[in-house]
């Protein structure tokens, strides 16, 4: 399964994401092709306070260069222990096979 990520005004951002959140996805896909609309976030679980660990908006890009990174240090490790991506379906758009 090929992995791809845009954002709502189509811009690709494969090369920032996929890295934290392709096997997560993959794993959790049964289908052959399939497009997800959903949110990309990302997660503090040292966090405190209103939003109880997710970290604002506009930080995802961080937050993924700290896990990819981490990632590179510790293989074999499938996600960052204190701060990690995850993706939050909102629709199935298109699924086949």
């Amino acid at each position: 399964m090929q992995i791809r990520l845009f954002t709502r005004r189509a811009n690709e951002y494969t090369h920032i994401y996929a890295p934290c959140l392709e096997d997560l996805i993959v794993a959790n896909i049964a289908a052959e092709n399939v497009i997800l609309d959903g949110e990309i976030l990302a997660y503090d679980r040292g966090g405190l306070g209103y939003n109880k660990g997710l970290i604002p908006f506009g930080n995802n890009r961080s937050v993924a260069a700290e896990e990819i990174e981490w990632r590179k240090k510790n293989p074999g490790s499938s996600e960052n222990p204190r701060r990690t991506m995850f993706y939050v379906v909102f629709d199935l758009l298109h699924v086949s096979g």
